[in-house]
């Protein structure tokens, strides 16, 4: 269908350096794109579809927003059509503002719409972010069954995040080629990077570092005369494009626009001559160089918690880097997803490998190491309900047991930008602030958090007696919380944002790491009967002295069935 010149008016020049259009035009939102035309020129939808070489129903679904264009020739033909001029135009294409103040001033060729076509005409198609390309093209319709593989860019997480290790290893099994170039993770240009985007320190780095263990894992797996199929190197320059090109017949390529990430300017005039690329190997002996050796003996909780902090680091990085992809169900309405599997494995090896004499036990893999003294206990995602449905408040959980008791704890709530961390004998602080419970002594001053309700085997029983303490305290206190997270409930009890924790439950990944962050801010933790709380505890009763008798008196009434009020 050819396009036709509009009747009803034309578009001012002027109006593609509104800053309205422009934004239009970064997001490549060509329903709104269609109203400014239709508000300005008065065009109908079967003029815009004529002018465009659209039908009207191609229109109206682009308008009403459950058609998305990515078609570079649609997208060629609305530049015609609009008279679009640089740099509105290659803002369009491109999807980002231009970076260039000179351009808008600079003669620009005159190009007619078959120009613009042969110049693009290899492009399948345009995505608006990674997210929507995704969408489009999963990583094993991409990788599966290529003969080669050759990828550069910052962190290769389309490789090393969306496919599969067993993906990896099967491609370079059957003999295909990978060649792979990565950001070095402790180079300039990373920590540049970092700077420039607004990560924390480091963020970016431990990311790499994931992903290049990730590479050497699958690497090493591989039958010895297979490995040399797979190379891994890495490179200190500064990143433009993340590209991918899959047997010299699919070209992927994410721009890194200068100024959304990065600038331009200073420091692309101070490109150094590129470091020399090595491999992994020797990355992973470097890192270990900057880490310090593995400790051969444990000598006090304090010099654990860095260690503890940077493995949540690493957990962070996949946290707030990962989308929750494809859910295992664990039983009756109980779940994980691909990123607690992930955060699990890359702790599990990280804590290994740095403290090889301390026990590890996850919550989905199970228990590791047979020593009977200390043990990591990890919960990669506390909230994993909450995470699967982009509710901010779920976190990371590490704790370190001695013995039934937790003696040190490090909770992260990477969306919400918060990180809580105790040591036996040592307080607690929310980065550097120090914490302590709050002094609410009465429970009509009380804001209490309580536990999810049970599921699974013997969830109706169980549920009586929570449903009981729930209709004891909602009569009684301020306000009642369910946050669906017993690590929330009580590093928020340490914080003061909460008075009071309630849960009748009592997993040690779920509990251990808040137990001890509550316990040093001053917190009393019991069971339900008023033992002092460890690992093999019923329950999880948690609140300041005078408020914690208190509760306890409400679960003794709600576990018993009888008034809590009788004999008062």
């Amino acid at each position: 269908m050819g396009h036709t010149a509009f009747a009803t008016g034309t578009v001012p020049s002027t109006t593609w350096q509104h800053p309205e259009v422009v934004d239009v035009l970064v997001r490549r939102d060509i329903g709104q794109l269609f109203r400014i035309v239709q508000r300005i020129t008065g065009a109908n939808q079967t003029q815009l579809g004529s002018a465009v070489g659209l039908s009207q129903a191609q229109v109206s679904e682009i308008m009403s927003g459950s058609r998305r264009v990515t078609s570079v020739d649609v997208l060629s033909r609305i530049v015609a059509a609009f008279e679009i001029p640089e740099p509105a135009r290659s803002t369009l294409f491109l999807g980002a503002r231009q970076p260039d103040p000179d351009l808008a001033t600079r003669p620009q060729p005159s190009q007619e719409p078959g120009d613009l076509t042969r110049r693009f005409s290899d492009v399948v198609a345009v995505y608006p972010d990674r997210s929507a390309f995704l969408s489009a093209h999963s990583a094993h319709d991409l990788f599966d069954g290529a003969a080669d593989v050759r990828a550069v860019g910052l962190s290769l997480n389309l490789l090393c995040h969306q496919y599969s290790d067993t993906g990896l290893r099967n491609l370079a099994s059957r003999g295909a080629r990978l060649r792979l170039l990565l950001v070095d993770p402790h180079g300039e240009a990373i920590r540049h990077r970092e700077r420039k985007e607004g990560y924390p320190p480091l963020f970016l780095s431990q990311l790499n570092e994931i992903n290049l263990g990730v590479l050497r894992r699958v690497r090493d797996a591989l039958p010895h005369d297979a490995r040399n199929s797979m190379q891994v190197a890495l490179y200190d320059e500064t990143v433009r494009f993340n590209i991918i090109l899959i047997d010299e017949r699919l070209c992927v390529v994410q721009p890194y626009l200068p100024q959304l990430r990065g600038g331009r300017g200073a420091h692309a005039a101070d490109r150094t001559k590129p470091a020399p690329a090595r491999p992994v190997r020797d990355v992973r002996r470097d890192l270990h160089r900057r880490l310090g050796r593995c400790p051969t003996a444990v000598t006090g909780y304090d010099e654990l918690l860095p260690i503890a902090c940077a493995a949540v680091d690493i957990a962070r990085a996949l946290f707030l880097s990962r989308a929750p992809g494809r859910i295992t169900a664990k039983g009756d309405r109980d779940m994980a997803s691909e990123v607690d599997f992930a955060i699990e494995r890359e702790l599990a090896a990280f804590l290994r490998e740095r403290t090889p004499e301390i026990d590890f036990l996850g919550e989905e893999g199970g228990k590791q190491g047979e020593s009977g003294g200390l043990t990591w206990i990890l919960d990669p995602i506390d909230g994993t309900v909450n995470f699967i449905h982009g509710s901010p408040l779920c976190g990371i959980s590490l704790a370190l047991m001695n013995g039934r008791d937790p003696v040190l704890g490090v909770v992260d709530l990477p969306f919400l930008g918060l990180r809580y961390t105790a040591t036996a004998g040592g307080g607690a602080r929310c980065g550097d602030r120090e914490l302590i419970v709050r002094s609410a002594a009465a429970l009509p001053d009380a804001v209490v958090a309580v536990g999810d309700y049970a599921v699974g085997a013997g969830a109706e029983a169980k549920n009586r007696v929570r449903l009981a303490v729930t209709g004891h305290l909602a009569s009684r206190v301020q306000r009642i919380r369910m946050h669906g997270s017993a690590a929330i409930d009580l590093v928020w009890l340490a914080e003061g944002r909460v008075d009071g924790v309630v849960i009748m439950s009592n997993q040690p990944w779920d509990m251990a790491a808040g137990v001890v962050i509550a316990r040093e801010a001053g917190a009393k933790v019991v069971d339900h009967d008023g033992s002092r709380h460890d690992s093999e505890s019923a329950a999880t009763i948690a609140a300041n002295e005078a408020l914690c008798a208190d509760l306890l008196q409400l679960v003794t009434a709600a576990m018993s069935g009888r008034d809590p009020d009788y004999g008062r």
